[in-house]
């Protein structure tokens, strides 16, 4: 999933200034995009624990 986030973001550069405009994408850089996957993924693993094992 980590490596799917971070793949997504290098193969879809020409997509995603159409979605969330030309300067969010330019205020794009690796920490901000490190810490939201970070936060993403670390949400999810605290969700997963969460839930009691089948």
């Amino acid at each position: 999933s980590i490596i799917a986030q971070c793949l997504h973001y290098r193969f879809t550069r020409a997509v995603i200034p159409q979605l969330i405009g030309q300067e969010a994408f330019n205020a794009l850089n690796v920490e901000l995009l490190t810490d939201h996957v970070t936060a993403f993924s670390v949400a999810a693993l605290e969700r997963l624990a969460q839930e009691p094992i089948a």
